[in-house]
């Protein structure tokens, strides 16, 4: 990706990784800083999640699931599923995703996920390899999607984005450059891509996850990397009605996270509609399998005016 040698500037010094799934992993609340201003959104939680195995870290992809379960996706293939209590999250299971035959060797650093409104599917996108793949609520591998030859994207810069809406459309953000795309249904059954120009609406951000709230509007995370007062990423929330293809899309700037949240490489966001009409809005944050990162879980809310 474009913050490869970033990342590596930054991993240089990486934690030993072991071959085998975590099967013990350490939970720990993290102070939430004060804001300087106002937000649409109060974090209500914050903890620093820890494993050992190959099936923890470097997540890059966060969806809500039935029964209150949340799901990450990681850099190396693997999923890691755990529920919400009072005390945080627990029941943690990791598990590595096998793709469709045939593509296990290309599909494998899943870098963004969406989840159909009923959880019988997800879809998963990845890099080096443009492609979606559609997966059933057993975790059974579907239909694969190559895009490689539709999409003029660097291997390394391909879908970072992508979030399927209430309606049955698909929207994907491409990690540079500034269009985004709609597919009009399933990606995987074959459907058309249509672009649309964006106007980000600070410069120099990439986005790295999106979510739609339930009226409609979505949501994309952004990042930039800093050098001040150290190595690390700027982060924040946008938000914007749904786009249309062949229009220019400006949505404006919904949360600094910068404000909220400790500094970290946040690339995970799941919303979660609650009874009261409010919304929880989790982030996760990619470590990249670097002692000098973290592995944070966020719990934002929610409640529109009125």
């Amino acid at each position: 990706m474009i913050v490869a040698a970033v990342m590596l500037a930054l991993s240089w010094w990486r934690s030993p990784v072991s071959h085998r799934p975590s099967t013990a992993f350490t939970v720990s609340a993290v102070a939430i800083p004060v804001p300087e201003a106002a937000s649409p959104v109060t974090v209500t939680d914050i903890w620093d999640i820890d494993g050992s195995g190959a099936g923890f870290g470097g997540f890059s992809a966060l969806i809500a699931m039935p029964g209150g379960q949340l799901r990450s996706f990681s850099d190396r293939g693997w999923r890691f599923t755990f529920v919400l209590s009072e005390q945080g999250p627990q029941d943690f299971a990791t598990a590595q995703v096998i793709p469709a035959d045939g593509y296990s060797s290309r599909l494998f650093d899943i870098e963004s996920a969406t989840p159909s409104p009923d959880g019988e599917a997800y879809w998963l996108s990845y890099e080096a390899t443009h492609a979606v793949h559609r997966f059933g609520a057993d975790d059974v591998p579907q239909e694969v999607r190559d895009l490689s030859d539709d999409m003029d994207w660097p291997d390394n810069s391909g879908i970072e984005a992508m979030v399927r809406f209430a309606d049955g459309r698909f929207l994907v953000f491409p990690e540079v450059g500034p269009l985004g795309h709609v597919f009009a249904s399933d990606p995987t059954e074959g459907s058309a891509i249509r672009p649309f120009r964006v106007d980000w609406p600070e410069e120099g951000y990439s986005p790295t996850d999106a979510a739609q709230l339930p009226d409609g509007r979505v949501l994309v995370l952004l990042r930039r990397f800093s050098m001040t007062p150290l190595p690390t990423f700027e982060s924040l929330i946008v938000i914007g009605e749904v786009p249309q293809p062949g229009q220019v899309w400006e949505p404006e700037v919904f949360a600094q996270l910068d404000e909220l949240l400790p500094p970290e490489n946040y690339e995970g966001l799941a919303v979660r509609p609650l009874a009261d009409g409010s919304s929880e809005l989790w982030l996760i944050s990619d470590d990249n399998f670097s002692a000098f990162q973290r592995t944070l879980l966020a719990r934002l809310i929610y409640a529109p005016e009125g």
